[in-house]
This record gives C-alpha cells, sequence and structure tokens, in this order.
C-alpha cells in the first residue's frame, strides 16, 4: 500500500513539474502556422524557453499556440510575417531576457498581445535600418500605434523606431519611464542621404512618463513631426542630442525639462524650425561639442544654455548655413551680448589648473586671484546630479589651492562649473580606478 501511495506521490510531483518548466536552450525557430499550432504538442509543458525565438514564416496568421509561454529567457524576433495582423497567443509572456525585435510584417497594426511585459532586458527595436549599396528600412507598414506595450516600464537596451509608415501615435508606451541605452525615432543614412523616419508621426505623446534616457536621444527623418511634446517628464540624457532633418519640426517644445545631456547637442536639416528656447535648461557644463547647421528658419539661438556653452572656454561650436541671426557663432555671441546672457569671460583675469587630471582619488584645482574674491565650485556627474560643492570665502589676491576628495565616487567623467565673483569657468574632471 505504502509503495502504491508512494508512486501516486512521484507521478503527481512529475505531472505538476512538467505543466511549467524551463527547455530548449538552444532555441527555436517557427517557420509555418503548423509549428506554432503544434508547440505544445511537440514540446508538451515548454512554457519558459531559454534560447532564442524567431517566427518568421509567409503563412503564420496567429500565435496562439504560444499561448502558454511566460518567458523567452533569450530574444525573441518576430519578422517578415506577410499575413500576421496581431500577436495576440503571447499575452501570457511576462519576462524577456533579450532583444525583443518586430519587423517587415506586412499587416501588423498594433501590438496587442504583449500586455504583460513589464521589462524588456535588451533592445525593442519595431523597425531598423538595413545598411548596405541599397540602405533599407525593416519597419511594419501599417503598424498604427504601440497599443500592447501598455504595461511596459523599462528597457534595458535600447528603443528604436524606424520606417514605420503608418505609424500615428507612440500611445501604448506611457507607464514607460527609463530606457539605459539610446531612444531613436526615425533614422538617417548619411552616406546616401536616404531618410527612414516615421512620417506620419506628428509628436511623441505617449512617452509622458519618460524621465531619463542612460543613452543617446535620435530624431531624425520624421518628416511631419512637428514638435517633441511627449518627452515633458525628461530631466536627462546621457550620451548625444541629435535632432537632424525633421521638415516639418518648427519648435522643441515638450522637452523644456531637459537639463542635462552627456555628449553632442546637434540641430541639423529641420527646414521648419524657428525656436530651440525648450534647450535652454540644459546644462552648460554637460554639452561636449555644438553643431546647428542647414536650418533654414531658425534666426534665433541666443538662449542661455547656448550663449553658456559660447563663452566657455574650450567651446567645441559649428553654426552655419541658418537664418540671419544664427548662422555663425559671432552673430549668436552677439546676439546672447545684447541680452545680457553671456558670462564676462573675455576679459579674463582669473589663471586655473586641475591636476592630476585624469585623476585617481582626488584633484586639486590651482587658481590666481588678481583681486579679493570669493570661489565656488561644483562637481556634477554625467547625469547632472550634484555631487560636490566646494567653497572658499573671501580669499586675497595671490595663489591658492582647492582639492576635491573623489576616492568613494566610481571611476568615469565628472563635470565642474567654477565661478569667481561674476566669472565663469565649466570643464571636465575623469575619474580612473586604481591599480592594485
Amino acid at each position: 500500500m505504502k509503495r502504491v501511495i508512494l508512486l501516486t506521490i512521484v507521478v503527481i510531483f512529475g505531472l505538476a513539474s512538467g505543466i511549467s518548466q524551463s527547455c530548449l536552450p538552444e532555441g527555436i525557430s517557427f517557420s509555418t502556422q503548423a509549428q506554432i499550432d503544434g508547440f505544445h504538442i511537440d514540446y508538451p509543458g515548454c512554457t519558459q524557453i531559454e534560447g532564442d525565438v524567431t517566427i518568421s514564416g509567409s503563412d503564420i496568421e496567429n500565435l496562439d499556440g504560444l499561448n502558454v509561454l511566460i518567458s523567452v529567457n533569450g530574444n525573441l524576433k518576430i519578422k517578415s510575417n506577410i499575413i500576421l495582423s496581431e500577436l495576440s497567443g503571447l499575452q501570457n509572456l511576462e519576462y524577456l531576457g533579450g532583444d525583443l525585435r518586430i519587423e517587415q510584417n506586412n499587416v501588423l497594426e498594433n501590438l496587442q498581445g504583449l500586455n504583460n511585459l513589464v521589462n524588456i532586458n535588451g533592445d525593442l527595436i519595431i523597425g531598423d535600418i538595413e545598411l548596405g549599396p541599397y540602405p533599407y528600412s525593416t519597419g511594419n507598414p501599417l503598424l498604427t500605434s504601440l497599443t500592447g506595450l501598455n504595461n511596459l516600464a523599462s528597457i534595458e537596451g535600447s528603443l528604436k523606431l524606424c520606417g514605420n509608415y503608418s505609424l500615428t501615435s507612440l500611445s501604448g508606451l506611457e507607464n514607460l519611464t527609463y530606457i539605459s541605452e539610446n531612444l531613436q525615432v526615425g533614422g538617417i543614412e548619411f552616406v546616401y542621404g536616404f531618410t527612414f523616419g516615421n512620417p506620419l508621426l506628428l509628436n511623441l505623446q505617449g512617452l509622458t512618463r519618460l524621465s531619463a534616457i542612460g543613452g543617446g536621444l535620435f530624431i531624425a527623418g520624421n518628416s511631419n513631426l512637428a514638435n517633441l511634446s511627449g518627452l515633458d517628464s525628461l530631466t536627462s540624457v546621457s550620451q548625444n542630442c541629435w535632432f537632424d532633418w525633421n521638415e516639418s519640426l518648427a519648435t522643441l517644445q515638450g522637452i523644456n525639462q531637459l537639463g542635462s545631456i552627456g555628449g553632442s547637442l546637434f540641430i541639423r536639416w529641420n527646414n521648419a524650425l524657428k525656436n530651440i528656447s525648450s534647450l535652454e535648461n540644459i546644462a552648460t557644463h554637460s554639452i561636449q561639442d555644438l553643431e546647428i547647421r542647414y536650418n533654414d528658419s531658425l534666426a534665433e539661438c541666443n538662449i542661455k544654455s547656448i550663449c553658456e556653452y559660447l563663452a566657455s572656454p574650450g567651446a567645441v561650436v559649428t553654426i552655419d548655413y541658418n537664418a540671419n541671426g544664427c548662422n555663425s557663432p559671432d552673430e549668436v555671441e552677439e546676439a546672447c551680448e545684447s541680452m545680457g546672457l553671456k558670462p564676462l569671460l573675455y576679459n579674463w583675469h582669473l589663471a586655473v589648473g586641475f591636476f592630476p587630471n585624469p585623476f585617481c582619488n582626488s584633484i586639486t584645482m590651482e587658481y590666481e586671484l588678481v583681486k579679493c574674491a570669493r570661489t565656488h565650485l561644483i562637481v556634477y556627474d554625467f547625469l547632472g546630479k550634484e555631487m560636490a560643492t566646494l567653497v572658499n570665502g573671501l580669499q586675497p589676491k595671490g595663489q591658492h589651492l582647492l582639492q576635491w576628495d573623489a576616492t568613494n565616487l566610481p571611476e568615469g567623467i565628472y563635470f565642474y562649473h567654477l565661478q569667481v565673483e561674476d566669472q565663469i569657468l565649466t570643464g571636465k574632471l575623469v575619474k580612473f580606478q586604481a591599480m592594485h
């Protein structure tokens, strides 16, 4: 009797463990509807695929046979499905360990079926650019919205949206708060000048909760994009900011809260652009180089962030081929001075040096005052977060030292903002890890 009971327990336990189990470490590719339909029969109990999953077939019209899937530990690619109009069948998918690529699905209109995805641990690519002798887009021609991603809160890689020629809205991304790498809406192939934007997209509404981008922000080739409304919560971009070849972009309204970037600021080939005042809150120390070119209607560039950057020692600037008033650095500097926006740096009487730079644990600022003055040094990280404030009270004329101890901070690039009376200096400090 005991043997019967024990055998029964073993069988029950075996069945229970077979209900939900990981499988297919080498991944799986589906190229026919029959393979989709037969998945639960061919792989009984398989709910957590360990490898990559590819869904690509000319007769695949639904994904209902995959409704047992809870997780995919690798990448999920849904590409070149001619008659697949929806993604229902993936509604139980809760975890994705790699990239999600949705490309060249001819009749796909939305992303309903991905409603349980909260986090993507790789890239989310909905249309890309294939480079080569004949560049082309891998967008989804009938995709009108991103509805179906409504629970997505974070992307650990990049979000890329290129060549979705019917996309009118980014609705569906309302819960997205963080992108670890790049946000790219549209794109350009620079060798031949091809654009691969989303031509029916009028604004970026749908990204209203996005507060930080860990990489760069690239908005390019979206021919009807009128403004950037939708990015109202964005406060920091850790790398480059590029606004290129958006023919109808008249204003950058929507990006007013952006306080820091960690790289280049490029504004180019936006023929209708007349107003860039929404960029005035960007911290000068966070801009690495500036390019404002080929914006035919842009006559006013004398906003606070641009004026301060132009006045910074070592500023890397290209301003040309815009409208009169913003057609050269000299024109912009003159406009800045007329509005009193330019710091008094051209009669510089403050000799400053940082050593060593790069540094390991601490760095010393050596400076010489030509009169009694107070010194105020602020150090920021690449996100614009204040890391240290060092103040020397009223100091006499002569040589002085000010030391910053960064022993407990991680290696990386930091930016400083030094103010002595009415004079301002900004620059970059580099901390590296000590070798043991």
